[in-house]
């Protein structure tokens, strides 16, 4: 029957057109015109049956046009088809199956692609910088030239190459582990080696690949977990000093479960639990954006799903880090995406994952750095809800299956550990193309549907997801305290021709590994079976009678490794930690005239309105947003943090807030960080939270460790430790992704800056006991409390925009702070705090704008007498600072007259910012000024 070709334009208006035309000018290519339409081949169909699925499936009988019939003009160049390369998922196809399926219809293989049409006027030269910076990522995409002969792929598995090891020096070593990409050094190598001589054999292709997974810093974190050395002496790793602070207040903080599973989990409310989890993605987005963050969030969201005994998901955040997209394009490295690409694609990654699967995309913040321009980062999260009971990391007994579950196996994501874990170059897009995953969130979604009716049902023992180094990792783990057998050639394959070492290394994404008692097997199956995904039995736990790692292809060995050297075959050596400040000349800005000087900082980067990105994700599904991210009069005024109750009909609320500063931090590691677990914690305390019922999760991101970068990761965690000791708010969760350096061609690096994210999350009983940011009347009276460090500007919008420099981070006083987020918490309680809103970037000049945007008015402030200019107080990005709305002046001395406030003036009706310090009195700036300024960056980039 061959190949049908089914294509598919638009009738009427062709939006996806009309987006490259825009970006296309803001690209330098301007007057494009270009139509769209989309491509399938359907493969082992009738020609009725084709008609049937055009008609049918594959296009919109109103708006859309179809034909069936063979391309013939492969020549035109101005007529280009876009396909995914042979092997990559495309969730289509998956798609198009099923709805086949459903009428009757049962093609033996489908494809589809994306054709473009350019009008005749278009120049070659125009046409090759679209179609290659826009139109198609060669790590996952080509540019077909002809149509195939067939879409079925096939390959000769089962191969196991033996790796002669025993008689390699350490130069032949090293040039093993760089051939096969395992990313060890001299001295893991020198281990593996030591061990073949004790088992009198050489190792085989996929004991090697399993242990550079194994050992790599994503898997193992051997960073963190290695002694610090220091001029002062040795001190314990990175998560022992973090374990021992947190462990102190689980207990008080009602945590259930932190540091054994793939989530942290702390009691709410009728018996059930909440968990939360942040990781990075940087380098598959680094190499492929929307695909890179699609299977972040799609990771993440499989971390909290299978928490425990299992936990629904209720929300998915996205932090960005980038260099910013104004930046002049020949500082950007070679091979490298722009910080514009790289921005829309997660943001269109982010959201195309989590929202079709009906969960929310409700927090998150976009920073910039010049220093990302090298390799930018990308953190997602989510949090779920789960029985309390459940909460638990389970434990397979001898004689349990292991039983694979969720999609097929491919070649996505192969060497996506060790792949993470190194640095950058201009070679990474095409050396590691083969570690991006593209995601299926639809196949994520039911596998999730199936794995809560069987944990409902109490047919799971243990399980957990199928992350980075895929089955590896996931049967690796669940085995290691009784071992595990398995045979990979039982494994659902995406196609044929996958070698052992392929299919259990493989990061192909919407997959998870269950632990389950033998009588229960069938049961299971038939449930997955239901949701249409697959349940299938792999091995069995136990079967050896010690913890042995034993894989098996058929009648051929793969693995036989014990865990005692997995888990000990590589020492942990310590480290040396030794901070060197950068070289920072001080110097004052030079300060223009009023009116610039607020547009300039409302405009910048780290300040600018987000809600371009917010607006491309659904924030309210499920239902159980209670505070969106945007709000206020005209609802674009940004609130300071995510509150849901996940119980539907009951008044409980959960709040997630995060803070981070990479400026600051790579100044100051000590001080930046201090500062963002303080914003951190006052987003959450500013629309309500407890401070004194706070659990935390934090996330490192640095360049690839020097002395220099583990002198700042020791600083770090050091200032967070006594952070969480002041408000016994212990971390419960977090992740490090310490690889963040791009090597030029030339050989010199682009360190991408230290980055400490915290994220906050607490209960609260009642979700009315919380508050908005926008101003909610005229006449009211603003209050300015907290202390300000107004002698220290160092990484400031301020001084960044008008040429000063410092090296001198905002120095907060962690109990002073403490005090105030105590007394504005008891303020919120008592219901006379009308708006609250933090410090942070861009100071008091950028919380005042965003209440007043809220609010759609304007505003008198005076900041009374005083020899500080006028400038240090309305620009100064002390955290721990608060702008508050209350009726008057008697209200803010009854609820802020034990810590340090100041009234600050007035709310009015006239839209417009009215600013004087005692007989100085600055020029007043219209609100549309001003919120035109704060609106346009993000706008132009999405445009």
């Amino acid at each position: 029957m061959g190949i049908h070709e089914i294509r598919v334009s638009p009738e009427f208006s062709d939006p996806h057109a009309h987006g490259i035309e825009r970006q296309a000018a803001q690209h330098g290519v301007d007057d494009l015109d270009i139509q769209t339409g989309r491509v399938f081949y359907i493969e082992g169909v009738t020609d009725e049956e084709a008609i049937t699925l055009a008609e049918g499936l594959l296009s919109d009988p109103v708006t859309e046009s179809y034909t069936v019939q063979q391309r013939e003009d492969w020549n035109n160049a101005n007529r280009i088809e876009v396909s995914p390369l042979p092997g990559v998922t495309n969730p289509e196809m998956a798609s198009i199956t099923y709805g086949a399926k459903l009428l009757g219809i049962s093609p033996t293989a489908v494809e589809s692609g994306t054709e473009y049409l350019f009008d005749d006027g278009v120049s070659r030269s125009a046409r090759g910088s679209v179609v290659s910076t826009l139109l198609v990522n060669k790590t996952v995409e080509q540019v077909r030239s002809q149509a195939p002969e067939t879409l079925i792929i096939e390959g000769a598995g089962g191969m196991i190459e033996t790796l002669p090891i025993r008689g390699m020096d350490e130069v032949q070593l090293i040039e093993l582990s760089k051939r096969r990409k395992v990313a060890l050094n001299v001295r893991e190598m020198g281990s593996i080696k030591q061990k073949a001589d004790a088992m009198r054999r050489d190792i085989r292709d996929a004991e090697l690949e399993y242990l550079g997974a194994a050992w790599s810093e994503h898997c193992c974190h051997k960073t963190t977990n290695a002694p610090i050395e220091t001029a002062v002496g040795t001190k314990d790793s990175i998560f022992q000093r973090i374990k021992d602070r947190s462990i102190l207040y689980f207990e008080k903080r009602q945590v259930l479960s932190a540091f054994g599973d793939n989530s942290g989990v702390v009691r709410f409310y009728d018996g059930t639990a909440i968990n939360i989890k942040l990781e990075t993605h940087n380098s598959p987005r680094m190499v492929e954006p929307r695909g890179g963050a699609a299977t972040g969030t799609g990771g993440v969201l499989r971390d909290i799903n299978e928490t425990g005994l299992g936990a629904r998901p209720i929300n998915s955040m996205h932090m960005d880090f980038t260099a910013a997209p104004d930046i002049n394009p020949s500082l950007i490295p070679p091979n490298t995406l722009t910080p514009t690409q790289l921005l829309t694609g997660s943001v269109r990654g982010v959201g195309g994952y989590g929202n079709p699967m009906g969960i929310p995309t409700n927090n998150g913040s976009f920073h910039t750095h010049p220093d990302y321009r090298g390799k930018a980062s990308i953190l997602v999260g989510s949090m779920g809800i789960m029985q309390e009971k459940d909460a638990q990391k389970g434990s397979p007994l001898h004689g349990d299956l292991v039983v694979a579950v969720g999609g097929r196996t491919g070649l996505d994501g192969i060497h996506g550990a060790t792949f993470s874990s190194e640095s950058a170059d201009s070679t990474t897009a095409t050396v590691h193309s083969g570690a991006v995953q593209i995601g299926d969130p639809i196949a994520e979604k039911k596998m999730f549907d199936a794995v809560m009716e069987a944990s409902e049902k109490g047919l799971i023992r243990a399980m957990t997801d199928c992350g980075a180094a895929g089955f590896a990792s996931a049967i690796g783990e669940l085995g290691e305290d009784i071992g595990v057998s398995v045979d990979l050639a039982l494994a659902p394959l995406k196609y044929s021709g996958l070698q052992p070492w392929e299919i259990f290394l493989s990061e192909s994404q919407e997959r998870g590994v269950l632990a389950v008692a033998p009588e229960h097997a069938l049961e299971v199956q038939a449930i997955f079976a239901k949701h249409s995904s697959e349940a299938t039995v792999l091995g069995v736990f136990g079967s050896n009678g010690e913890p042995t790692l034993d894989v098996r292809y058929g009648d051929q060995q793969v693995i036989e490794l014990d865990y005692e050297f997995i888990k000990n075959g590589r020492i942990n050596e310590p480290l040396y930690a030794e901070w060197t400040p950068p070289d920072v000349t001080e110097r004052l800005p030079v300060v223009t005239e009023w009116e610039e000087l607020l547009t300039a900082t409302l405009s910048d980067w780290n300040v600018c309105s987000k809600e371009p990105i917010v607006r491309r994700y659904d924030h309210e599904v499920q239902g159980s947003s209670a505070m969106t991210p945007y709000a206020g009069v005209n609802g674009d005024a940004p609130n300071n943090a995510a509150v849901m109750t996940p119980i539907l009909g009951k008044p409980y609320a959960i709040i997630q807030a995060h803070g981070c500063n990479p400026r600051l931090t790579e100044l100051d590691p000590s001080r930046g960080s201090t500062w963002s677990y303080v914003e951190a914690m006052s987003n959450y305390v500013a629309v309500g939270g407890n401070p004194d019922d706070a659990v935390i999760v934090n996330n490192y991101i640095s360049a690839t460790p020097t002395d220099r970068v583990m002198g700042a990761l020791d600083m770090s965690v050091d200032a967070l430790t006594t952070c969480v000791a002041e408000f016994e708010s212990p971390i419960i969760s977090g992740k490090d992704s310490l690889s963040s350096t791009y090597k030029n061609p030339d050989g010199t690096l682009i360190e991408s800056p230290y980055n400490l994210i915290v994220t906050v999350a607490g209960k609260i009983p009642d979700v009315e006991e919380t508050v908005s940011t926008d101003i909610k009347k005229p006449g009211s009276t603003l209050v300015l409390i907290g202390q300000q460090d107004l002698e220290s500007f160092g990484g400031s919008v301020y001084y960044d925009n008008f040429d000063g420099d410092s090296a001198h981070v905002p120095n907060i006083d962690i109990q002073s702070f403490h005090r105030t987020s105590t007394a504005l918490h008891k303020a919120i309680q008592s219901g006379k705090v009308l708006a609250a809103h933090d410090v942070s970037e861009g100071g008091v000049a950028v919380t005042i704008s965003e209440m007043l945007f809220g609010g759609d008015c304007g505003a008198e402030l005076d900041f009374g007498d005083s020899d500080t200019p006028i400038e240090n107080i309305f620009f100064n990005e002390t955290a721990g600072c608060f702008v508050i709305e209350v009726d008057d002046e008697e209200t803010a001395a009854e609820l802020f007259g034990s810590i340090p406030h100041q009234v600050i003036g007035k709310t009015k009706e006239a839209r417009r910012l009215d600013v004087s310090q005692g007989d100085i009195t600055m020029p007043p700036v219209d609100l549309d000024t001003l919120k035109s300024a704060w609106k346009r960056p993000l706008q132009e980039v999405f445009a």
